[in-house]
């Protein structure tokens, strides 16, 4: 039996921020299972499944979009989250007008981006990192998936091998008047303007991997700018991201020769023309030998992994930190600028990018990534987790089937059980120091973490706690007598936990890892044990004002 161990104390305190929903993004890439075989149905062993009633999405299968809408979901509906497409890297690649038109006569040709150079020999037994493209999934196919799963839109433009005239007619064919020369395409089958919100102005463009690699901030400054202004006259309306970049990404043979200026060199020019700045970070790296040439996850199956992947969301804070100082020096406090980490996720090996699965330990650090985002949320305030299918994804597809992962139900506990306020806290708890692990650096980790929502009116609080102990239950008592002079009721406990923090759900076993859920009763408002290596949301009902 696990050891108990009686040790923190959990203070709510006074209301802090707004969140905005956009940080329970996701993001989709043809790249690996995600869109071939995940989301859009290719080969013919998977076509007997039942697919979406959509004319649109025929190829859709209908446990694989009941899932997202799931996922999507929120309870309050004016909430939506966002998703992200076609990239990432193949988005510097990808010439959104191949993906018009009847599917039958749309180009067949060799993935531009994953498909080429070393990528091309990265196979396992679930197929290729860069499987061909056949354009079934283009723009009105990604539209009519958000639609479906009721997300707001998020299109990558391809500034590595396209230009600003061909982004600027996909804003127009997008968004434009059934009167315009592309909004007329448009609207031979959907009349109304798709309305997508938020534009990527080129992926990791500082990166020698990317089509159109800039190695100086000011080059891609300029060339930004010709984009935005493209773009912006087809609709003024628009929202705008830019690639920002760890300032500490200083390799010179991967990333740009000023790469620890880049982003104040890229917003002193651009900063009038950009709505976000985008960051990506996957953990532990994407950038050590044991991730290219491994096979396995097995290096980050022991208690040492375990202890620096549950610490990985400290490191997150400090790159958040260092990332809005650039944003602050540039542009002042007052900016309407903010953080878009539009891609996030852990990855231990390359392989993974062409169909992954996910342990319990990974499901509670997706926990702590989006409580770090509920308490940064005034400095970030989008985020897509990378990516939603397969690779490296939440949901995980096969022939008989779907199976929701560890990380799949920590993402949905936090999303579905959240309020739009997070709340301030004091944490008293014991802590330990956990192993480097590539680009997690060493810290004085608390066992437990906290993060807390409340609803508008303050009626309804939500607490996340994620014990981080490899092997103990901890005790803590919680005090909400900072509320504003309201009284609260425990009402609802839901865990996700297991006896082994390494397991995972599988083809065979869907279910071995799940939530469980118990009304509460009242002699447990005020103390609560937290199992080892898991993930709690406690609700509360405001009950009276005590003023």
């Amino acid at each position: 039996m696990a050891k108990t161990t009686e040790c923190a104390k959990i203070t709510l305190n006074k209301m802090m921020h707004k969140i905005d929903s956009n940080i329970y993004g996701h993001f989709i890439e043809e790249v690996g299972e995600c869109i071939h075989d995940g989301i859009w149905v290719d080969s013919s062993p998977l076509k007997t499944l039942p697919m979406s009633n959509d004319p649109c999405l025929p190829n859709v299968r209908e446990d694989l979009l009941q899932a997202s809408k799931a996922l999507f979901g929120q309870k309050d509906k004016n909430a939506q989250t966002v998703l992200r497409w076609p990239g990432g890297c193949y988005s510097d690649t990808y010439h959104w007008q191949d993906g018009l038109g009847h599917r039958d006569v749309r180009p067949v040709i060799k993935n531009p981006h994953w498909g080429h150079g070393p990528f091309r020999f990265v196979k396992n037994e679930h197929g290729a990192l860069g499987p061909d493209i056949n354009h079934q999934f283009g723009t009105d196919e990604f539209m009519a998936f958000s639609q479906q799963i009721e997300a707001n839109t998020y299109i990558n433009v391809n500034y590595g091998s396209g230009t600003p005239q061909e982004a600027a007619q996909w804003v127009e064919y997008c968004n434009g008047a059934a009167d315009s020369e592309w909004g007329a395409k448009r609207a031979l089958h959907h009349p109304k303007p798709y309305r997508v919100k938020y534009w990527g102005i080129a992926n990791e463009i500082w990166a020698v991997w990317e089509n159109g690699n800039e190695r100086w901030a000011n080059n891609y400054a300029e060339k930004y700018l010709q984009f935005a202004k493209a773009m912006k006259q087809k609709d003024a309306s628009i929202k705008l991201i830019a690639c920002g970049l760890d300032p500490l990404c200083t390799n010179k043979v991967i990333f740009p020769w000023d790469a620890n200026q880049w982003n104040e060199k890229l917003l002193s020019v651009i900063g009038d023309s950009v709505d976000y700045l985008s960051i990506h970070i996957y953990y532990p790296t994407t950038i050590a030998p044991t991730f290219v040439f491994s096979g396995s996850d097995q290096h980050v199956r022991n208690q040492k992994a375990f202890g620096a992947i549950m610490a990985a969301h400290l490191n997150l804070e400090d790159l958040i930190d260092r990332v809005w100082k650039n944003i602050v020096n540039v542009l002042g406090q007052d900016t309407q600028v903010r953080i878009a980490l539009d891609e996030w996720n852990v990855w231990y090996y390359l392989k993974q990018a062409i169909k992954a699965n996910w342990a319990l330990m990974d499901g509670l650090f997706v926990a702590t990534i989006l409580q770090t985002l509920q308490k940064h949320a005034d400095k970030v305030s989008m985020a897509n987790f990378a990516l939603l299918v397969n690779v490296v994804g939440l949901i995980r597809t096969d022939q008989q089937g779907i199976v929701k992962t560890p990380s799949y139900l920590a993402f949905q506990m936090i999303r579905q059980h959240s309020y739009s306020n997070y709340l301030s806290l004091d944490l008293e708890c014991m802590t330990y120091e956990n192993a480097r692990l590539n680009v997690i650096q060493s810290k004085d980790a608390p066992y437990l973490n906290v993060g807390a929502t409340t609803s508008d009116d303050q009626s309804h609080l939500c607490l996340s706690v994620v014990n981080k102990h490899f092997s103990d239950a901890i005790s803590a008592s919680i005090d909400l007598s900072n509320q504003h002079g309201r009284s609260y009721q425990l009402d609802e406990v839901m865990t996700l936990s297991h006896d082994d923090p390494f397991a995972m759900n599988t083809p065979e076993h869907r279910d071995h890892v799940g939530i469980t859920s118990r009304k509460a009763t009242q002699d447990n408002n005020e103390m609560h044990v937290f199992p080892a290596h898991s993930l709690t949301i406690l609700t509360y009902k405001s009950t009276i004002r005590l003023d």
